[in-house]
């Protein structure tokens, strides 16, 4: 394993507040490809779970390859990141705001890959949803983006997203009515 790699999954790895759900997961499949992730839709066969599986959103993280000293240490602070928002993302509970279930460090073809869970939204994304349904009302949506907004602003310590985009797969997915 290369170095950056090693970094990430020993950064999942030590995170005690958010919930692991390695080894958790059945048939994936592929929904979009970024340049550091894949995005996938899992059935999560809850261990131990009296109820069945379900569907959820199963974002694998692909950092890039290296052993250079610069990439490590870039990763590094990426991890500290991501781990921070990873709480944060767990303490929130909003009906505008997907929920953040937890991480999964698996392997696939020998090589481990570190995902990050949170609910499946099967209305799609905002652009997704308008193409289905192009004679909706936009005015509910919009209110309904700036209640999850507020929620995060009202927060203290507040929470700025930084990143929010109608194609996002977290945020603005359009959960079922």
């Amino acid at each position: 394993m290369d170095a950056v790699s090693s970094v990430t999954m020993k950064a999942l790895s030590t995170i005690q507040d958010v919930q692991n759900l390695s080894d958790q997961f059945g048939a994936k499949t592929l929904v979009a490809r970024g340049g550091y992730s894949e995005v996938y839709r899992a059935e999560w066969v809850r261990s131990g779970a009296q109820l069945a599986s379900m569907n959820v959103c199963y974002k694998v993280l692909r950092p890039p390859i290296s052993n250079m000293l610069s990439d490590v240490e870039q990763i590094e602070k990426t991890m500290k990141h991501l781990t921070r928002e990873m709480k944060i993302w767990k303490s929130l509970d909003h009906g505008n705001i997907v929920e953040f279930i937890g991480f999964a460090i698996e392997r696939r073809d020998g090589v481990p890959e570190a995902a990050l869970v949170s609910e499946w939204c099967s209305n799609g994304n905002l652009v997704q949803y308008l193409q289905c349904k192009p004679s909706c009302s936009r005015l509910p949506l919009l209110l309904d983006v700036a209640r999850g907004l507020t929620y995060l602003h009202d927060r203290d310590p507040v929470v700025v997203h930084g990143d929010l985009k109608p194609v996002g797969q977290h945020v603005f997915s359009m959960k079922p009515a």
